[in-house]
Protein backbone atom coordinates (compact mmCIF):
# COMPACT_ATOMS: atom_id res chain seq x y z
CA UNK A 1 0.00 0.00 0.00
CA UNK A 2 1.18 3.62 -0.36
CA UNK A 3 0.41 6.87 0.94
CA UNK A 4 1.40 10.49 0.74
CA UNK A 5 2.71 12.71 3.31
CA UNK A 6 1.01 15.92 3.47
CA UNK A 7 1.39 19.05 5.58
CA UNK A 8 -1.17 19.68 8.66
CA UNK A 9 -0.72 22.79 9.97
CA UNK A 10 3.17 22.90 10.76
CA UNK A 11 3.40 19.07 11.31
CA UNK A 12 3.58 16.39 8.58
CA UNK A 13 1.18 13.72 8.73
CA UNK A 14 -0.38 10.33 6.71
CA UNK A 15 -3.55 8.81 6.32
CA UNK A 16 -3.77 5.30 6.92
CA UNK A 17 -5.49 3.66 4.04
CA UNK A 18 -8.74 2.01 5.12
CA UNK A 19 -7.75 -0.86 4.39
CA UNK A 20 -4.46 -0.78 6.95
CA UNK A 21 -7.32 0.54 9.40
CA UNK A 22 -9.94 -2.04 8.87
CA UNK A 23 -7.42 -4.73 9.66
CA UNK A 24 -5.75 -3.54 12.42
CA UNK A 25 -8.80 -2.69 14.12
CA UNK A 26 -7.84 1.25 14.55
CA UNK A 27 -10.08 3.80 15.72
CA UNK A 28 -9.65 7.78 15.31
CA UNK A 29 -7.55 8.83 18.19
CA UNK A 30 -5.82 5.98 18.78
CA UNK A 31 -1.94 6.05 19.92
CA UNK A 32 0.55 4.68 17.53
CA UNK A 33 4.33 4.11 18.75
CA UNK A 34 6.79 5.22 16.12
CA UNK A 35 9.99 3.23 15.26
CA UNK A 36 13.05 4.11 12.68
CA UNK A 37 14.86 0.74 11.60
CA UNK A 38 17.51 1.86 8.87
CA UNK A 39 15.61 4.08 6.63
CA UNK A 40 12.19 2.79 7.37
CA UNK A 41 9.38 3.87 9.55
CA UNK A 42 7.38 1.51 11.75
CA UNK A 43 4.00 2.43 13.18
CA UNK A 44 2.86 0.19 16.13
CA UNK A 45 -0.98 0.34 17.26
CA UNK A 46 -0.72 1.14 21.57
CA UNK A 47 -3.20 -1.35 22.23
CA UNK A 48 -2.17 -4.69 20.50
CA UNK A 49 0.68 -4.54 23.23
CA UNK A 50 -1.56 -5.85 25.69
CA UNK A 51 -3.57 -8.09 23.58
CA UNK A 52 -2.99 -12.31 23.45
CA UNK A 53 -0.14 -13.69 21.86
CA UNK A 54 -0.55 -16.61 20.05
CA UNK A 55 1.56 -18.97 22.29
CA UNK A 56 -0.96 -17.91 25.28
CA UNK A 57 -3.87 -18.08 23.50
CA UNK A 58 -2.95 -21.46 22.85
CA UNK A 59 -2.25 -22.39 26.70
CA UNK A 60 -5.62 -21.32 27.61
CA UNK A 61 -7.42 -23.78 24.72
CA UNK A 62 -4.76 -26.37 26.01
CA UNK A 63 -5.39 -26.27 29.80
CA UNK A 64 -9.06 -28.00 29.06
CA UNK A 65 -12.59 -26.31 28.94
CA UNK A 66 -12.75 -23.05 31.04
CA UNK A 67 -16.23 -20.89 32.03
CA UNK A 68 -14.68 -17.29 31.11
CA UNK A 69 -16.31 -15.11 33.34
CA UNK A 70 -14.41 -11.78 33.65
CA UNK A 71 -12.17 -9.81 32.15
CA UNK A 72 -8.99 -11.14 34.38
CA UNK A 73 -9.43 -14.49 32.62
CA UNK A 74 -8.18 -12.63 29.73
CA UNK A 75 -5.49 -10.47 31.51
CA UNK A 76 -4.01 -8.13 29.05
CA UNK A 77 -7.03 -8.05 26.66
CA UNK A 78 -8.78 -5.08 25.55
CA UNK A 79 -12.65 -4.83 24.83
CA UNK A 80 -13.15 -4.33 21.15
CA UNK A 81 -16.66 -3.26 21.16
CA UNK A 82 -18.51 -1.60 23.48
CA UNK A 83 -18.91 -4.27 25.80
CA UNK A 84 -18.46 -3.68 29.74
CA UNK A 85 -16.20 -5.66 31.88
Amino acid sequence: MKTTISRWGKSLGIRLPTETVKALDLASGEKLSIEINDSAILLKPMHHKNLLTQEDFRKILSSGPKKIKTRDDFEGMRPRGKEIW
